[in-house]
């Protein structure tokens, strides 16, 4: 299996040493950022990790699959499901535990 992390040599120009790769339409992004290493872009990409157990059918016993979607083809894919994913706002939770100092 190819790895999708590809090196590029680092210049003056381009900062980003490293992009990770879609699957689905081949769109690169970088994994650092023109400021440091925050994952840039690729931080919103979609990764899958799954490896195969006894039985199974894909992957193969004990075969492991890594692919990666950008958010198009995630947004892409999951309007394609014949039944909806349960989707949930997790930043709500966060903001009310914010205290707000008697305000």
């Amino acid at each position: 299996m190819a790895v999708r992390i590809r090196t590029e040599p680092v210049t003056a120009e381009r900062v980003v040493s490293h992009v990770l790769i879609c699957n689905r339409c081949g769109r690169e992004a970088d994994l650092c950022s023109q400021d440091g290493c925050e994952r840039g872009e690729a931080a919103q990409y979609l990764t899958v990790d799954k490896t195969g157990g006894f039985a199974g059918r894909f992957p193969e016993d004990c075969q492991r699959i890594r692919w990666h979607l950008c958010q198009d083809c995630h947004r892409e894919l999951v309007q394609s499901f014949r039944v909806a994913p349960l989707v949930e706002d997790d930043l709500l939770p966060l903001i009310a535990d914010i205290p707000t100092n008697g305000r």
